[in-house]
């Protein structure tokens, strides 16, 4: 029922905000305190800037980012969940909650990932696995399905421990996926946060991001501290339409150096232009041959000049049957980079085509539809 056309066009015109080039790496152009970093297009999946960006490091509780995602997809967010005295004597820092409070999954998520409490963190694991050692095991499944090959989990919390360590490109891959949760989306961007236990008592939570106060379009997404890692932040950031996930681990300057990976990749945007993919399609059943199905496709943002490797593809039916109005959705156009899409937009139907009329004698009749034809063969079946 299907069929594929690539068009042969490609997206060619493309409007510069600026003449230079994305920053690039080594010139001298970017000064960093980061020991490793990465600025992330989750659009082309392409690294905007980076430094040492698949040296194995210690990331502290940017750790929590993968806790809270697995704590969500297992439990979701409503499951209830009683802190024990062994959650709350974790070491490191805390949420505040006390052993027999009894909270939802999701409450438990805003404590690791806005106060960065490692007590739930662990409870979240306790949860989900029944031991620490068992939640480490799925973490590190996680990690190998979302391609995060320069990564070992010991610990939910990320405290540091011999063989837990990742990459400042693998935890960007890491937030990307994990910002397409909806929950743990807005959970990232939330300055502040009150959990109530079910016993009523209140724990009013702060996120320890400063960034999404201070950078404009900033959603997340977390930081991270110990003595051996030192100061490690992930952050995302979202202006019209373009998202960038930065990642430092290691940098005493890590705000600045956020500061600076952002603006310096918002100030370097390439636009390709809106196009209109059509094409024709048989109808069948019709005095109307064929109908025009349109997708529009609107100005795509990057943060090079792709254009020269993105083409549209149109998957649309083979025919329709009338009727047809105009707002009948006849297949799809896509946005093709690197063999994967960038955007999908569906095609639809521009004209009518109403059922054919055929005349009998002196009576004018209106042709059966596929769907009365099949009725009437079910029918004479049935008899």
């Amino acid at each position: 029922m299907f069929k594929k056309v690539v068009l042969s066009f490609i997206l060619s015109t493309v409007i510069v905000f600026l003449s230079v080039p994305v920053f690039a790496v080594g010139d001298g152009e970017v000064v960093l305190s980061a020991k490793s970093a990465v600025a992330y297009s989750p659009l082309t999946r392409e690294t905007v800037y980076e430094k040492n960006c698949h040296e194995h490091m210690p990331m502290a509780s940017t750790t929590k980012i993968m806790t809270a995602l697995i704590v969500c997809e297992n439990l979701g967010f409503d499951n209830e969940i009683t802190i024990t005295e062994s959650d709350s004597q974790t070491e490191g820092s805390a949420s505040g909650l006390k052993p027999g409070d009894t909270v939802s999954s999701g409450d438990l998520i805003y404590c690791m990932l806005l106060p960065s409490g490692n007590d739930a963190a662990n409870a979240g694991a306790r949860a989900v696995s029944g031991s620490i050692d068992a939640f480490a095991q799925l973490m590190n499944e996680k990690a190998r399905e979302i391609g995060m090959n320069d990564t070992h989990f010991v610990t939910p919390s990320g405290l540091d421990a011999p063989e837990h360590y990742s990459s400042a490109y693998d935890m960007a891959l890491l937030a990307s996926y994990a910002l397409e949760n909806d929950f743990l989306k807005e959970v990232f961007s939330s300055v502040t946060h009150t959990v109530e236990t079910k016993q009523g008592i209140k724990y009013y939570l702060t996120n320890h991001n400063r960034l999404l106060k201070s950078i404009e379009g900033c959603c997340g997404v977390k930081t991270g501290f110990t003595k051996k890692s030192g100061r490690c932040l992930v952050s995302a950031t979202h202006r019209d339409s373009l998202s960038l996930i930065v990642v430092t681990l290691n940098a005493p300057d890590d705000w600045n150096d956020h500061k600076t990976l952002i603006e310096n990749a918002f100030e370097s945007v390439y636009t390709l232009n809106s196009q209109k993919a059509e094409i024709n399609i048989k109808v069948t059943g019709s005095d109307v041959k064929s109908i025009s199905a349109l997708a529009q496709i609107p100005e795509i943002k990057t943060f090079r000049d792709i254009s020269q490797d993105v083409s549209v593809r149109i998957i649309a039916q083979k025919f329709l049957y009338a009727p047809v109005d105009e707002t009948v959705v006849c297949g799809m156009a896509q946005l093709i980079y690197k063999n994967r899409i960038i955007y999908s937009s569906n095609l639809i139907s521009q004209t009518p085509a109403n059922i054919k009329r055929i005349i009998k004698g002196n009576k004018e009749t209106q042709k059966s539809g596929f769907i009365e034809y099949l009725k009437d063969k079910f029918n004479k079946l049935s008899r």
